[in-house]
């Protein structure tokens, strides 16, 4: 059986609960922060760009209304194991 095709390797690979043992301090942090975030500044949640429940974004506008602000878009890949936009 070749390392890809093997359940323990493909574990080992790719759990990475358990590669980071404080992943659980990790993920309250970045939910703790995210909450935050949506408190304490202007933001359009949940915008549909989709027909499904999970094609949505949030859009954080800059506080530089029509100054040309640059723009950051952050991609979660939907890791299929654990969290969401909401947890970043």
């Amino acid at each position: 059986m070749t390392p890809a095709h093997d359940p323990a390797w493909l574990d080992r690979m790719y759990n990475n609960r358990a590669l980071v043992p404080e992943h659980g301090e990790i993920f309250a942090r970045w939910r703790d922060d995210s909450l935050r975030t949506r408190q304490q500044h202007r933001a359009f949640l949940d915008i549909a760009y989709g027909s499904g429940p999970s094609e949505t974004l949030d859009i954080f506008p800059a506080q530089r209304d029509g100054q040309g602000a640059p723009v950051l878009v952050f991609i979660h890949g939907g890791y299929w194991r654990s969290l969401d936009k909401s947890d970043h």
